[in-house]
């Protein structure tokens, strides 16, 4: 019987498989290629919220600086006048004097703690600028990083639509070499049934031409004494050949 045409088949040789194959390859580098461009945009976003941050430190650093020296500034002249007063006024003065200047000495004290504590907060600020300065060096050198992955993969993206342009090509190709072999072998089929018909039909007329001819030979007349039957087999025989020589004619 002729072949028969089903979905697999169509699909041509083994090599028709690497469609499939390409086709999942790109699927997989857009889905990397999307992913590539999210962490890209957040890794801006992050680099974008550090430097405010940083800025927000950077100021803060510096007006405590200036806090620092203002109290630096002013215990210097706080002490400055305790000495001065110490020298200059005698007794009950003096005793009145010596009040105020330990009144002044606690002030200092406690400005000193808190001079203390400013420079703690500036070390802490210190440190944290410096992470974030590293930070900023990574998520600056991440996304050129992210770039250059990026523009890698959109390079492979490109390659693997082109691989599936030819893939694609290349199996239109092998589907239409296979509907051209299957309608040739179905008419090739045709025609060999048609001569294996016009066979059996000649070999039939050859079978009835030798009955006839050996009932001749016994001495039988079935057509008073001529052999009408022999005649018309051999005329119909040498019809039926000449009919199946055209037949092999046509399928040549």
């Amino acid at each position: 019987p002729p072949p028969v045409v089903t979905p697999a088949s169509r699909l041509g040789p083994p090599g028709g498989w690497h469609l499939g194959t390409v086709s999942t390859g790109m699927a997989e580098t857009q889905e990397l290629l999307l992913q590539l461009q999210k962490d890209n945009r957040d890794g801006r976003l992050r680099k974008q919220e550090l430097e405010k941050l940083m800025r927000g430190l950077e100021a803060e650093s510096e007006s405590l600086n200036q806090r620092l020296q203002d109290l630096s500034e002013c215990e210097r002249s706080l002490l400055r006048r305790r000495i001065q007063t110490a020298q200059a006024l005698p007794g009950e003065a003096r005793e009145a004097a010596r009040e105020r200047a330990e009144r002044v000495r606690r002030r200092l004290k406690e400005a000193q703690r808190h001079k203390e504590d400013l420079e703690q907060r500036n070390r802490q600020l210190q440190e944290q600028w410096e992470e974030l300065s590293s930070q900023l060096f990574y998520y600056g050198g991440e996304q050129q990083s992210q770039k250059h992955t990026e523009q890698q993969i959109a390079a492979q993206l490109v390659t693997l639509q082109n691989q599936l342009g030819l893939a694609e090509t290349k199996y239109a190709l092998q589907e239409e070499k296979l509907q051209q072999g299957a309608l040739q072998r179905a008419e090739a089929w045709a025609i060999f049934q048609e001569q294996t018909i016009v066979l059996q039909e000649v070999q039939v007329k050859v079978m009835e031409a030798a009955e006839e001819l050996d009932a001749w030979q016994s001495g039988q007349e079935p057509c008073g004494g001529q052999l009408c039957g022999v005649q018309y087999s051999t005329k119909s025989l040498m019809e039926e050949v000449a009919r199946a020589d055209r037949v092999s004619a046509c399928a040549g």
